[in-house]
């Protein structure tokens, strides 16, 4: 150890067995603390009180300022030196004297005074059993414990206790969190200095790394854990100002001490006798600890996450009840888990582990302090996109090159991969644009996103633009913009899968004009998911026989450009014109050429084929209905509701008028296979009488069944013409616009999907399909090729069914609307 003899100046060096009774000085210096070769050029400024120590320590300064072992060895070493020292002297440079002023004022110079802020001071006043202040005049002011006003003011100041500070407690005893709330308002000059300060409050040695920022904090909570299983040190919270994102993901360790400003009344428990021990340890998966997790119910609902509150193994009094404090936690895989919500302050009663239910309880985990949502993928792209460096032509397979990514500081070139950031709701994840190697005039960029499937999986979704001249980054902006308002006007949760990929693609994409198709697809790497981007030339197909007879394959090029559009719209992605060159072709007749269209052919999984398949269950519900109703009495709602359906089923409207003005519910459903409600009846039955009735007393036209049909739905499905109905009263844009353009749960499907899917070639089916698909295109607000869930338009289903009529209506209304177009 080394001394300063206090009459000369010079430096002792003494044994550690043989160290004598020295003093100690405590003193703040502004910005640099000052060093022995300074003090020697300043003997005259040695206090008096000194006088009666043969040897001192003044401050920081018994050891050379360029030696940076030293250093380090006098840091560690502080608390041990100033605990050991037969008595402190606090030199207050910016108090006055005491007979000048009045200390209990709160803007007296003792209670601002510079030395109550500083970090190094912090232990200067704890560690030493005697502390004496003295004012810039070298006046004494008085001890840390005596006399008791002024103890109290140093108590208010510094908010540490008087217990500890006359040495009825030992620091020790109290916890982590109690401790580090002596230093929130404390500061350093260097930032790790901040840390470096408190290691022996907390009695603990660490290496000093200066440069290291506030890494040097998070090594110091580290050590301390390594030496006691006070959980205070978790109970911290955030004081940020900036508004706090309910999804950010935190480390259990604070970032510094002022994040315990609030925790100082904190108390620890004991270990539980009936637990074995699990010691928290320091490891390559993070932080591992043993903490009491319950499930946060109800949580997951929409966003389907798996949160916990972890109820911490100590407490808080509050009035007469005993409290623990609470940190929210997110399970991100298997063990790995995140704080959330830092600035949120909960506490809970206790916990009966005793008489916990079975999903909560006592749970080993792991917490990085910069943790990551490990189960999202990230985009990888194809290696067909990937060229061998030897030629830069299209003969080594590449047909789309990448050119450019966005945002540029999620990608990494070296493994071709984008990192998704993670958000609950719905929103583009980012862009790649991709140039055709064969055609130097095509270009497409490819929005890609990510849907939620549960708490751990997720699958990705993509649609294409045509390349703009505009940068990547304001077509991400608008892109997400256009989806932000997708979704209000929605007012769903868009994320869990509630609008499928085609209806993203039919909503913002320009993937019926390009010449390109873009996919996704989940592949595992190493047991990693990542979500392979492709983008390859649409396949020249074949139409069905059905396009061929359109018209005879005689006339000028251009009315075959416009059946080949037809054909293309209907079958695209599967289609690429065979048109490229037509400015060679002029004058010259080809006969078209395209193979069959590709779709999903009928299963049995709950697609409906024909309006029998889906009347059958119908009928079979009504007979045994009409079977119990001669047995039992009638009177109750459920009787009210069931007769109501017979009724409109039979077109009764003097018996519905009848049942209606009883009060049943309109939004009920009855027990059928397809949960209908009295609207659906009505429509399956094929009164427009009884329709206006429902509508009458407030049915809901809007309405769906249990999966997801609505009354167009039902029409459709029937072969009943009853749209009249809807467009008498509401108009053709307002009630059968909104009713066009809503899908099925299962399949996505839209009216007029289902409509070409039971239309069959018999005279009255034929018909009917005819009529209606005139209907939805009045309203000026439904496609004729929307895509489905499995990105079908309604001429794959009718070909899937082989409804040969139905793809005749289709194609011709396309050219149709293309010649008028042209």
């Amino acid at each position: 150890m080394r001394l300063l003899d206090a009459r000369t100046l010079g430096l002792v060096d003494v044994r550690d067995d043989a160290i004598p009774r020295y003093a100690i000085l405590s003193h703040t210096w502004g910005d640099e603390e000052i060093t022995i070769q300074e003090l020697r050029r300043i003997k005259g400024r040695v206090p008096r009180p000194l006088d009666r120590h043969k040897r001192a320590i003044v401050g920081k300064q018994g050891f050379v300022k360029s030696s940076s072992a030293e250093l380090s060895e006098a840091i560690n070493s502080m608390y041990i030196w100033y605990r050991q020292s037969a008595e402190c002297y606090a030199f207050l440079s910016d108090v006055q004297a005491a007979d000048k002023e009045d200390w209990s004022l709160s803007g007296s110079s003792l209670r601002r005074s510079r030395w109550f802020t500083r970090g190094w001071t912090l232990q200067e006043l704890i560690a030493p059993k005697a502390v004496l202040f003295y004012a810039k005049d070298w006046t004494l002011l008085g001890h840390k414990d005596s006399p008791l006003a002024f103890a109290n003011i140093i108590s208010q100041v510094t908010g540490i206790d008087d217990e500890v500070l006359d040495g009825r407690i030992d620091p020790l005893q109290l916890s982590v969190s109690a401790r580090m709330a002596w230093a929130a308002h404390r500061h350093t000059t260097r930032l790790e200095d901040t840390a470096y300060s408190l290691m022996g409050l907390f009695q603990v040695n660490m290496p000093l790394l200066y440069g290291e920022g506030h890494r040097a904090f998070t090594r110091l909570q580290e050590e301390i854990i390594q030496s006691t299983d006070d959980q205070s040190l978790f109970a911290w919270n955030s004081f940020d100002e900036a508004d706090q994102d309910p999804d950010a993901l935190f480390g259990l360790l604070a970032q510094s001490p002022a994040y315990f400003k609030d925790a100082r009344n904190i108390q620890p428990l004991p270990p539980l006798p009936i637990y074995a021990s699990a010691p928290s340890s320091i490891t390559n998966h993070g932080l591992r600890v043993q903490v009491y997790l319950r499930p946060v119910m109800g949580a997951g609902a929409d966003t389907m996450e798996e949160d916990y509150l972890a109820i911490l193994d100590c407490f808080i009094r509050v009035g007469d009840l005993y409290k623990c404090p609470v940190v929210r936690l997110r399970r991100l895989s298997e063990d790995q888990y995140a704080r959330l919500q830092p600035k949120s302050q909960m506490s809970l009663p206790p916990p009966l582990s005793q008489f916990a239910p079975e999903n909560e309880g006592y749970r080993a985990i792991y917490v990085r302090q910069r943790p990551v949502y490990y189960h999202l993928p990230q985009f990888r792209i194809s290696p067909f996109h990937m060229e061998s460096g030897v030629t830069t032509s299209s003969s080594d397979g590449v047909q789309y090159r990448l050119t450019d990514t966005f945002p540029p500081s999620q990608w990494n070139s070296n493994t071709m991969t984008l990192k998704a950031a993670y958000s609950r709701k719905l929103r583009a994840m980012g862009v790649f644009r991709f140039q055709s190697v064969a055609r130097k005039d095509e270009g497409v960029d490819v929005v890609v996103g990510l849907r939620r499937l549960n708490s751990m999986q997720w699958e990705g979704w993509c649609f294409q633009l045509s390349r703009r001249a505009k940068a990547l980054e304001a077509t991400f902006t608008e892109v997400n913009g256009k989806i932000e308002k997708m979704t209000a006007a929605s007012h769903a949760d868009l994320s869990s899968g509630a609008l499928s990929s085609g209806a993203l693609r039919d909503a913002l994409g320009d993937d019926s004009s390009l010449m390109s198709n873009a996919t996704v697809e989940g592949i595992q790497l190493q047991g990693r998911l990542y979500i392979s981007v492709l983008v390859s030339p649409m396949p020249e197909i074949q139409t069905t026989k059905e396009l061929l007879q359109l018209s005879p394959p005689h006339g000028p090029v251009h009315n075959f450009l416009f059946h080949g559009l037809s054909a293309r719209v209907l079958t695209e992605p599967c289609f690429q014109s065979s048109s490229d060159n037509s400015e060679f072709l002029a004058g010259v007749e080809i006969q078209p050429h395209v193979p069959p269209v590709r779709a999903r052919p009928p299963d049995n999984d709950g697609m409906i084929s024909s309006s029998s398949h889906f009347m059958k269950p119908i009928y079979d519900f009504l007979v045994q209905l009409r079977e119990r109703k001669r047995e039992e009495e009638p009177g109750s709602p459920a009787h009210l509701l069931e007769d109501l359906a017979i009724a409109l089923f039979d077109c009764d409207p003097l018996r519905v008028e009848e049942i209606v003005a009883k009060g049943p519910d309109m939004a009920s459903f009855t027990s059928d296979k397809y949960g209908f409600a009295p609207l659906h009846w009505a429509v399956a039955g094929g009164s427009v009488r009884c329709i206006h009735i429902l509508l009458d007393h407030k049915a809901n036209l809007l309405g769906v069944t249990e999966g997801g049909l609505t009354a167009l739905h039902v029409s459709a499905l029937c072969n009943t013409k009853v749209w009249s109905a809807f467009t008498s009263r509401y108009g053709p844009k307002t009630g059968l616009g909104e009713l066009g353009n809503m899908r099925t749960k299962k399949y996505s499907d839209t009216p007029l999907h289902l409509a070409a899917a039971v239309s069959s070639d018999s005279g009255n089916h034929h018909s009917f399909f005819q009529e209606f698909m005139e209907v939805i295109k009045s309203t000026g607000r439904v496609g004729l090729f929307t895509r489905n869930k499995d990105d079908e338009t309604s001429v794959h289903r009718a070909a899937a069914n082989n409804n040969g009529s139905v793809i005749r209506a289709l194609a011709s209304s396309s050219c149709h609307y293309h010649r008028h177009a042209g």
